[in-house]
């Protein structure tokens, strides 16, 4: 898709769904409209998906600061590189560089996925025992 080479070919730079719907000669609406059902995700989810694969081989393949590598992926701003990076990978830059699990990004998703499962299974746990407690105290009063 072009859109996607264009990302490719861009990823220095700060891509907007305007920069790329005006290189596709398109509406931004529609582009967006297109993308999404030709894909399944959304156009800024894939540019920020691939922009953190690429400051994820560029953390585990060179010596470069986190803020150099913000700035060689076109992030403006470290903070929102940070936060976008996080929500990727489940740590910050940092941690991932000298963390043992960043061998492999599926390892790191595997985990975060797993601690998304295992806090929904203690909220239903929780909401489980709480109902039972007081489905107990209602029937021990009413008895």
């Amino acid at each position: 898709m072009q859109a996607q080479k264009y990302v490719m070919m861009n990823l220095d730079k700060k891509i907007t769904l305007g920069d790329v719907a005006s290189y596709l000669h398109m509406n931004p609406s529609y582009f967006s409209r297109l993308y999404k059902k030709d894909t399944n995700e959304n156009f800024i989810d894939f540019v920020n998906r691939t922009k953190m694969e690429r400051a994820k081989d560029l953390i585990e393949s060179t010596n470069k600061s986190i803020e150099d590598i913000a700035y060689m992926i076109g992030f403006e701003n470290k903070s929102y590189f940070l936060k976008i990076f996080k929500k990727y990978f489940g740590v910050v830059p940092n941690h991932y560089k000298g963390h043992p699990l960043s061998e492999g990004l599926g390892t790191v998703r595997r985990l975060v996925a797993f601690k998304n499962v295992y806090c929904q299974y203690l909220k239903i746990h929780f909401t489980f025992v709480f109902v039972n407690k007081i489905f107990e105290n209602t029937v021990h009063h009413n008895a």
